[in-house]
């Protein structure tokens, strides 16, 4: 991979990837974000930019990540809001299952 890039949004990085593309022919990039949490930097891989991660959602995930950084509740990485977000689609996805058409 290509050495680290800064985007313009502060805590947000991505590298480009020398071999996959995008439809568009552009390099596809790889997101990462930058954060503190207890006086420690983080750094954490977020996705693809074809897997449709945009620079949108990136900043509202390092929004919470602050948020809870300054309140103390809440998700503190974003592996925990990935495993909050599976729980919310399966409990949604068990919902759908009881229903029947009748």
């Amino acid at each position: 991979m290509a050495e680290k890039k800064l985007t313009l949004q502060k805590g947000i990085r991505y590298t480009e990837d020398p071999v996959r593309r995008l439809r568009n022919g552009r390099p596809d990039r790889y997101y990462f974000l930058r954060y503190s949490m207890d006086g420690k930097q983080h750094e954490e891989g977020v996705g693809w930019a074809s897997n449709e991660v945009t620079v949108d959602e990136l900043e509202r995930i390092l929004a919470i990540l602050h948020k809870s950084a300054r309140t103390g509740e809440g998700p503190r990485s974003v592996a925990e809001i990935r495993a909050a977000n599976l729980q919310r689609r399966a409990a949604a996805g068990s919902a759908a299952d009881d229903l029947t058409v009748a």
